[in-house]
């Protein structure tokens, strides 16, 4: 989607789910805090320290009831383990192509699977 119209793209995905969002390792999170501003809560999941830096200045630019629904989480995508479930969940081909290994990369799979309404 286009990098300029990111709130755009955001609101029109949001007429087509509810609930809870995870966002796995999608670089610059654009589309989550387009989301955030909407109803929905978001999580994301982040292993890159210099990416986690940038999204945390971004929260803080969001006000506090879009921060209570934006949660960051400094994880491994082959092994997070969160106490919720997501009726939606997204991420780059980029994203997945971390993967050190297939092994690494069915991790990400199952708990894909794992963490799916």
């Amino acid at each position: 989607f286009p990098s300029h119209d990111t709130d755009g793209f955001a609101l029109s995905f949001c007429d087509k789910t509810s609930g809870s969002v995870l966002d796995l390792a999608n670089g610059s999170h654009l589309f989550s805090l387009g989301l955030v501003k909407t109803d929905l809560a978001v999580s994301v999941i982040e292993s890159c320290p210099s990416r986690m830096s940038a999204i945390r200045i971004e929260r803080e630019q969001l006000t506090q009831k879009q921060q209570s629904r934006f949660q960051i989480y400094p994880l491994e995508l082959s092994k997070f383990e969160l106490d919720e479930t997501f009726q939606t969940i997204f991420a780059s081909h980029q994203a997945l192509e971390q993967s050190e290994s297939e092994f690494s990369l069915l991790g990400t799979l199952r708990n894909v699977l794992f963490h799916f309404t």
